[in-house]
């Protein structure tokens, strides 16, 4: 038992010291999202605290039990005292297993006349190998997937039309087509500051009108919906981002009469229903800005997002604003996006919860000075007054969807260090034609039993007893007798179950001597 403390004790320290050197030397605390990666991180170290705190206590109630309390306090104990352990063909009865054979492995001769020189150069090799692959796998498993969680990769597709995709969605009336334009308007909360609070003007400043055409005289679309006023912050702190106003225009399943009309005339229709112009005007003398006196233009001025989402913050968040000063007149060309992100990053992890929210943002391509406010209504082109004219690609050329994805998780991590180590294991076979495991811990390459039947091992001893009643005499061949039999068990077969338990050779020791 102690072995295995001692065994699980060695690896939770190089897993906390391999924490301890990456925090310091790899991750920068003040890279976004890195407070979440942080955080996990030292939950694990917490963790394995915890575990080396109970591996400790059960080590000392066994030390207790063995040596008693007065020993236990009195005397000096080694963690890695000598452990007796028996030897069947060996001309000593039992061999000393030590703390250096614990953690180095046993650097004996698997066959005899075998070389020193071939024997350190194994053990060396080994070790070097293990350290490896555990170095390897606290980066694959547990690093790389945390860090990925902090900052999470995108890649790109490429789909078919996306106009049919539109069409198709609107005239089956499926709802998670983006018909619903959301446009949000952000400035910096203390910027133009005035008597009266922006966080309540700007809802009176910013108005959006979507500029249906009238086509056979009929049009019958509601106007952009206002949503509340808020005040958007950050995660991790109190402070207040950016005020915020939201305009959400839903246009009408069928604001023209179907009735007489071509098809060609119901797909033009059916086109400008669902990608209309939108007409964006911010008065800015409402948000307390002086236009003679612009001191500071980056928070004079407010920040004009698209969306094709109802959240304001997939607008926000996925995509780029583009920016309105007073007096200025703009024109932007947007390309529909489709986005699929993670529901939930965390549990993307582990490389088997990568279920994906899907949505729709827009993209700003083109920018330019519109010249129409000029002719249509003159009072926009007044210098408190910003526009911005955002109308819609007419784009057929492949549909562009932007996903969340994973290339590192637990799940891949186990796989990579399972085709290292089995590299490894090979190389290593090749080079000393035996496994690491059997030069540092004595593991056999081939075993009858796993652990299901370790609470079972009396009674499939008996049982194969019974079916060969020669394996016993066998397993005690004399030393003069062994032959190749006795070299499978020594070497190749794992057969330990098939020996006596510790209780009845005791009392088997104890019979012989009364007799």
């Amino acid at each position: 038992m102690s072995t295995a403390f001692f065994s699980l004790d060695i690896i939770f320290v190089v897993v906390e010291i391999a924490f301890t050197i990456y925090l310091h030397t790899h991750v920068d605390q003040n890279y976004p999202g890195m407070i979440d990666f942080l955080q996990i991180v030292w939950h694990i170290i917490l963790v394995l605290l915890a575990c080396l705190l109970v591996i400790r206590l059960l080590d000392l109630g066994i030390i207790v039990k063995r040596r008693g309390l007065t020993r236990s306090l009195i005397e000096r104990y080694d963690i890695a005292w000598p452990i007796r352990t028996p030897s069947r063909h060996s001309k000593t009865k039992n061999e000393e297993l030590s703390g250096v054979s614990i953690l180095l492995g046993g650097w004996k001769p698997h066959f005899p006349g075998e070389a020193r020189w071939i024997i350190h150069s194994r053990g060396l090799f080994s070790i070097t190998l293990i350290f490896a692959l555990l170095l390897y796998a606290v980066s694959n498993v547990v690093i790389e997937p945390l860090q990925e969680n902090g900052a999470i990769l995108t890649r790109e597709r490429r789909a078919g039309s996306l106009m049919k995709f539109l069409r198709y969605q609107h005239e089956h009336e499926i709802t998670s087509s983006p018909a619903s334009t959301i446009v949000v308007a952000r400035r910096p909360p203390f910027g133009a500051l005035s008597s009266t609070s922006s966080r309540y003007n700007l809802s009176d400043s910013v108005t959006v009108e979507p500029l249906w055409r009238k086509i056979d005289g009929f049009i019958s679309q509601s106007p952009c919906i206002v949503q509340e006023p808020s005040t958007q912050r950050l995660s991790d702190t109190n402070l207040p981002v950016a005020d915020t106003v939201s305009l959400s225009c839903v246009p009408s399943q069928n604001p023209y009469p179907s009735h007489n009309l071509t098809p060609d005339r119901k797909s033009q229709l059916s086109y400008q229903i669902i990608l209309t112009d939108l007409l964006v005007t911010v008065n800015f003398t409402r948000l307390g800005i002086s236009i003679d006196k612009q001191e500071y233009t980056t928070l004079d001025s407010v920040q004009v997002y698209l969306g094709l989402t109802d959240r304001v913050d997939d607008a926000v968040r996925k995509s780029a604003p583009t920016t309105l000063v007073p007096g200025v007149n703009l024109i932007g060309m947007v390309q529909v996006v489709m986005r699929r992100e993670f529901v939930s990053p965390s549990l993307s992890t582990f490389g088997i919860f990568g279920s994906y929210r899907t949505y729709y943002t827009a993209d700003m391509v083109h920018v330019w000075p519109d010249p129409r406010p000029l002719k249509s209504n003159p009072s926009q082109n007044s210098p408190e007054i910003g526009t911005l004219r955002i109308a819609f690609q007419n784009d057929f050329s492949d549909w562009k969807i932007i996903e969340d994805y994973r290339d590192k998780s637990v799940l891949s991590g186990f796989a990579s260090i399972g085709g290292l180590w089995a590299f490894i294991a090979g190389v290593f076979t090749a080079m000393y034609g035996t496994s690491i495991l059997k030069t540092l811990f004595g593991f056999k390459p081939l075993s009858f039993i796993g652990l299901a039947h370790w609470f079972q091992r009396n009674s499939l001893r008996d049982a194969c007893t019974a079916e060969y009643p020669l394996l016993q005499q066998d397993l005690q061949t004399p030393l003069l007798e062994r032959g190749l039999l006795s070299f499978f068990y020594d070497h190749l077969l794992d057969v330990g179950f098939l020996a006596p338990s510790k209780k009845e050779t005791a009392y088997a020791t104890e019979d012989h001597e009364l007799l």
